[in-house]
């Protein structure tokens, strides 16, 4: 692509499919990026066969951007923690800050939810943060984004 020359559409829902596909496993299981010269979205993995044809080879030898980790958006414990202390009593948010002082603190904050009947409120506003977080990636990394 020629300097200056406008950067292909990235269609936003291959990008949000792409990034939860790398959230279920580990960084080698799954990882996305975008082709910088067509748009398009592509997932490798290098433990599970994928039917993204060429994509291999794009990612060694074309103008690509990977995309981002949950963590490099800032949707971890961090967004747990607004989360807690948004919808949470302060006694409860406090016990979701000690469930992450050790392993397990994910699973233990899903069971607080289940038991205050507030797992779907959290799922809701995980996507919500997670879409605006991939929207201004897109924007800080000056990439088109299409909704269709």
């Amino acid at each position: 692509m020629s300097e200056g020359a406008r950067k292909p559409s990235v269609r936003f829902d291959d990008l949000l499919e792409a990034f939860e596909m790398g959230t279920f496993g580990t960084y080698s299981e799954f990882r996305g990026f975008i082709d910088l010269d067509t748009g398009e979205v592509h997932v490798v993995s290098d433990t599970h066969e994928l039917s993204d044809e060429g994509a291999e080879e794009i990612k060694e030898n074309g103008n690509i951007l990977p995309l981002p980790s949950k963590y490099d958006l800032d949707l971890g414990k961090r967004l747990v923690f607004a989360f807690a202390d948004r919808e949470l009593s302060d006694a409860d948010a406090d016990k979701v800050y000690a469930f992450f002082d050790r392993k397990g603190g994910y699973r233990r904050f899903r069971d607080l939810l289940t038991r205050k009947s507030l797992l779907q409120k959290w799922y809701d506003f995980e996507e919500a943060a997670t879409r605006k977080a991939l929207r201004d990636w897109c924007e800080a990394h000056d990439l088109p984004v299409t909704d269709d």
